[in-house]
């Protein structure tokens, strides 16, 4: 049964090697030439993102027998075509594709949703929660230790003020708490898991981005407080994310019991509508912002990931349509995560990490330590078995979305202390990002619950 798979994986190891030599050869030349012009830079985008395409394709597949999952393919490639190794895709390139990621975490957040059952979490809810709260909880009391006491190693901190300090130490340490729902889901879906133990990944992982999206007001508003000057003033957008929440959560139901009752009615393809729901959810989430702000002076933006994830989850578990909607979900994953993820790749500050990489290895050594003890704990509480409990932690390493979006509030509110927050968190994330799929995917092959995936 494996002569033939192994004699088709040898063969295949060979004309990937050619096709990357030839894509990395045809990248140098397409760096040599001179753009100028609109049409040039048209063109030059386009061959660009084109290129960084094919060469994260045939590198995942690459690296497919060593046992690494597809995304970490998709990472790498999109780091050495980043703008700061091979210089493909310039940081100016780079933020203008990422009107790909509106599209890409709209699709992503449909699957994270459609594939929590309500079943399952009512089964597994007490796990899940106590894993979500005491995972947090360690990350914040160790990763806040650490830089509160210790950081006067680091000359980085130097300059601070003990308020400073103080106001850096509590949203480093929250941030760092965060989890990355998009790389759980695309490993997920790649190895086709399913079971009580990846349901429960999957369940803490989104579970954990919501509580510090519940947390991160009064932490910021407490960091504000403490190192603003005297009189300053606090802006109140802080305390709008809280409502933003629950509006998010519940538009997104309400998306989902449309689509589901649309999906009953008709008998088209489903797969382009969706597609064009993902992307209109993140546009109308922002018109809802600009909106808001113009007609009542308050910014009410919506998370768009949030909706889709609710309308995802609202559709799978109300069941006469669920097997419709995963499968036109799935149609699109393979496109859809290796845009994402090739352009999350290009996106890793490669300078923040060479920058501040002591100072990044031992706040991501800490959170392994926190996601650790908090899971073991939990397990214990519980009743899973040792060796589950041993490994679980390593499905959570992955870090990213949520992160950056808080990190980059957090600097605007805090700038004092902004640049330092910004370079922390995108150094913690490009070294998790990269180990995260691959401790996750190994987990959950050890847990023998990614059975019955046929290699494509």
């Amino acid at each position: 049964m494996n002569g033939p798979r192994n004699s088709r994986a040898a063969f295949r190891a060979p004309a990937l090697l050619f096709v990357l030599a030839l894509l990395t050869l045809f990248a140098l030349w397409l760096e040599s030439l001179p753009v100028q012009g609109d049409w040039a830079r048209a063109g030059y985008l386009n061959y660009s993102a084109g290129l960084t395409l094919l060469f994260a394709f045939a590198l995942s597949r690459l690296i497919k027998p060593l046992g690494l999952p597809y995304i970490t393919g998709y990472l790498f490639a999109g780091m050495l075509a980043g703008p700061y190794v091979m210089q493909i895709l310039e940081p100016d390139l780079v933020r203008r594709l990422h009107i790909v990621d509106d599209l890409a975490l709209g699709i992503i957040g449909l699957a994270a949703g459609a594939s929590i059952s309500w079943k399952e979490m009512r089964r597994l809810g007490r796990s899940v929660m106590l894993t979500s709260i005491l995972q947090i909880g360690f990350i914040f009391l160790l990763l806040f230790s650490f830089t509160f006491f210790l950081s006067f190693l680091f000359s980085s901190f130097a300059g601070l003020s003990p308020k400073e300090h103080l106001a850096l130490c509590l949203v480093i340490s929250l941030l760092c708490s965060a989890q990355s729902p998009s790389s759980a889901i695309a490993v997920i879906d790649e190895c086709n898991a399913s079971g009580s133990f990846t349901d429960t990944v999957l369940g803490v992982t989104v579970m954990v981005d919501i509580i510090v999206i519940c947390l991160f007001p009064l932490i910021l508003s407490a960091a504000h407080g403490i190192s603003a000057p005297t009189g300053a003033r606090n802006g109140p957008d802080f305390f709008i994310l809280l409502p933003e929440l629950g509006f998010s959560l519940l538009l997104g139901a309400l998306a989902g019991i449309m689509l589901n009752a649309l999906m009953r009615k008709t008998k088209t393809d489903f797969a382009l509508f969706i597609l064009c729901f993902a992307f209109g959810v993140y546009k109308t989430s922002d018109w809802l912002g600009g909106w808001s702000e113009e007609q009542f002076g308050i910014l009410m933006h919506p998370d768009p990931l949030l909706i889709c994830m609710s309308a995802g989850f609202t559709v799978r578990n109300l069941e006469k349509t669920s097997t419709v909607f995963h499968d036109a979900v799935h149609r699109f994953s393979l496109p859809v995560y290796l845009l994402f993820f090739s352009l999350a790749g290009a996106s890793l500050r490669l300078d923040a990490l060479a920058l501040m990489w002591p100072m990044a290895g031992i706040l991501c050594l800490l959170r392994a330590t926190g996601l650790f003890m908090g899971g073991t704990m939990a397990g214990m509480l519980s009743n899973t078995s040792k060796e589950i409990r041993r490994i679980s932690f390593l499905a959570h390493l992955s870090k990213a979305g949520v992160s950056i979006g808080l990190a980059q509030l957090a600097a605007r509110s805090l700038p004092a202390v902004g640049t330092l927050i910004t370079t922390l968190v995108l150094a913690v994330i490009a070294v998790n990002q990269v180990i995260g799929p691959v401790a996750l995917k190994w987990v959950l092959n050890r847990a023998g619950e990614t059975e019955g995936r046929e290699e494509t």
